[in-house]
């Protein structure tokens, strides 16, 4: 069956709602539901603990980092990883459960935003084709606990691009990844936020420093961080 794994870092305003809607989308009672706090420093860590039918854990800071906690405590042979504010289709695990087999070791669902901004719904667009650069953890990721053993997991060197980093490889070890039809909803709050073009041009910058100028982790997180500080300061 299925464990999910969650990753959380001061989300208190959102993350009992979250949790409890994630939970109202399971078919099987038996999916497993372990959420992964990084060290936050407002109440999250106290509110998910007192939720029902889930995993607390701590970990240190850092979704990558967070992730890889998570899977060494699930106890299921496959695995689900989604960020805190992406809505997962109706019954998500058990069209995991059947997409996952000896033909099919990892996938990701399509992504709708939460927004009717033209540009967020041209991008969304792309999620269906199954290409590397169309890929983002807000689809969350779906992966045999075998496969991502193979591979190591997530390389917790990457702060920012850690989602593209392990589909990337999963493409390199010849995994069949599967794009599913149906829908993640994810919030458009960083679009929101920081500007809607501006940070599309941040991602696109961040993605031609990681596959055609081969920044290191460390650089793509300082260019990641400089342009965000400096898109901040015009918001």
């Amino acid at each position: 069956m299925l464990s999910l794994v969650i990753p959380v870092y001061n989300e208190a305003e959102i993350v009992e709602e979250s949790i409890k809607f994630i939970k109202k989308q399971l078919y099987f009672s038996s999916t497993e539901v372990l959420v992964v706090d990084g060290q936050s420093n407002d109440n999250t860590w106290t509110m998910i603990q007192n939720l029902e039918g889930i995993k607390s854990i701590k970990s240190e800071k850092g979704r990558a980092q967070q992730m890889n906690t998570g899977a060494k405590a699930a106890s299921q042979e496959l695995l689900f990883f989604l960020h805190i504010d992406s809505q997962p289709p109706l019954h998500f695990d058990k069209q995991i459960i059947n997409t996952l087999n000896k033909n099919t070791q990892a996938g990701s669902f399509r992504l709708k935003f939460n927004d009717q901004h033209w540009w967020l719904s041209f991008i969304a667009w792309f999620t269906q084709f199954n290409f590397t650069v169309c890929r983002g953890g807000d689809q969350g990721l779906f992966i045999t606990k075998s496969a991502f053993e193979k591979i190591g997991g997530f390389n917790e060197d990457y702060i920012v691009f850690e989602d593209h980093e392990i589909v990337n490889r999963l493409k390199q070890h010849r995994f069949k990844f599967k794009v599913m039809p149906d829908y993640m909803l994810t919030s458009s709050r960083l679009f929101r936020q920081y500007g809607i073009f501006r940070l599309q041009i941040i991602f696109a910058r961040l993605y031609i420093r990681r596959y055609i100028l081969n920044q290191t982790p460390e650089q793509l997180y300082l260019s990641y961080k400089k342009a965000i500080q400096k898109n901040w300061t015009k918001n």
